[in-house]
């Protein structure tokens, strides 16, 4: 009877193993890869039965997901950066038109170690961002019952010439006695791979490991007075509370599911702080023949939208690539479309586009620039 009992657990275990997958850093991207996301900001998705416990043999289903948008990542080596003197070892690189981020990769791990162009908290400044430790973004090997840490911060001075003017004019009131800024970013992210199975795209189904991520992103600002550095942040909130969409401590939680054999993420879900609605999902791309998607274009150069920070009103410089209707769309931080507009456009002729913003209330918004098989979008910040 024992020799049976052990038969059977052994064979339980073998099983248990043979249902569970390995992710390796075979996965990793390497230069030359270009990653195609799909995006759904507003996905028909039942939280309860995607938010399960921790455990194996587990199917999520998230074929209801629609691709609303599709971008493009693309990895470059580090040599190809404007940047790259900037972030030594680094050996990867993605880039845009706003900005260049650079990656450390080894059989380990896949490192972010910073990033060259505009600001990503919304305040219009460019610099060479570095992250430092470098941010570890995968690890490998990655099993089930994995438990994982991650921290990194940004330490970035600006000189008072540097900042636009509505950062300056909501600077304590001492500002004559001000010589610089300079922004502390924190980041701590705790993951924990706590479950496998399988999940069902709309094209088609994977085994994965999920991981679940919690990442707390803390932003102060401190200015630099003859007294030495010192705290500004509360002070600058209390002035404009606008900026507290900018400082502060965010609370970002999301599951991320990895399959043995696709470098794209299978699926990333992005949950609100409670955990009781899913605010988004990027996922694994269909095939171009599947579903016909308008892929985004990272912003161009000659695509601006000036002041950002917007006060009283939105105003777009562009260069149409293509003649015909252009539609212009102004979503808020939840995807909602708020603002619609339609113009008519020529090719390579300069336009300029006017919205009133006064009636928005502070925060991020997004512009959304869509022709028939084209969509572009830019980020921007409202501070009355």
């Amino acid at each position: 009877m024992r020799q049976l009992f052990n038969t059977l657990f052994f064979l339980a275990i073998a099983q248990l193993c043979k249902a569970q997958i390995t992710v390796t850093s075979s996965t990793f991207p390497v230069a030359g890869d270009t990653l195609r996301y799909a995006f759904d900001d507003r996905p028909a998705l039942d939280v309860q039965s995607l938010f399960s416990p921790p455990g194996g043999n587990q199917n999520w289903d998230l074929s209801k997901l629609v691709a609303r948008s599709v971008s493009l990542q693309v990895f470059g080596p580090a040599s190809a950066g404007k940047n790259a003197n900037s972030y030594p070892g680094a050996e990867l690189v993605v880039a845009d038109a706003i900005r260049e981020t650079y990656y450390n990769l080894s059989n380990t791990r896949l490192e972010n170690m910073g990033f060259a162009g505009v600001d990503p908290f919304g305040l219009s400044l460019n610099a060479r961002f570095k992250l430092l430790p470098a941010y570890v973004e995968r690890r490998s090997p990655m099993n089930f019952f994995d438990i994982n840490v991650a921290n990194s911060s940004v330490f970035q001075g600006f000189s008072l010439n540097e900042l636009p003017d509505v950062v300056k004019k909501n600077l304590p009131t001492s500002a004559t006695l001000i010589d610089s800024i300079r922004v502390r970013i924190a980041f701590t992210r705790s993951d924990v791979v706590d479950a496998y199975g399988t999940l069902k795209l709309p094209f088609a189904q994977y085994n994965v490991l999920r991981q679940k991520s919690t990442e707390y992103i803390s932003t102060r600002l401190d200015v630099k007075t003859f007294l030495g550095w010192l705290d500004a942040t509360d002070l600058i909130v209390n002035q404009n509370t606008a900026f507290a969409a900018v400082f502060g401590v965010d609370t970002l939680v999301s599951h991320h599911f990895y399959n043995n054999t696709t470098k794209e993420v299978i699926a990333q879900l992005n949950f609100n702080t409670a955990q009781n609605q899913i605010l988004s999902v990027r996922f694994k791309a269909p095939p171009r023949a599947t579903v016909p998607v308008r892929e985004v274009q990272p912003p161009t150069a000659q695509l601006q939208v000036i002041p950002n920070p917007v006060d009283e009103e939105i105003q777009l410089s562009f260069v149409p690539l293509i003649s015909g209707k252009l539609r212009i769309e102004l979503h808020d931080a939840l995807g909602r479309t708020l603002k619609t507009s339609q113009v008519e456009v020529a090719q390579q002729q300069k336009m300029r586009w006017q919205m009133p913003g006064h009636d928005l209330p502070n925060g991020r918004y997004t512009l959304v620039l869509s022709t028939a098989d084209r969509l572009e979008t830019v980020p921007l910040v409202v501070q009355h």
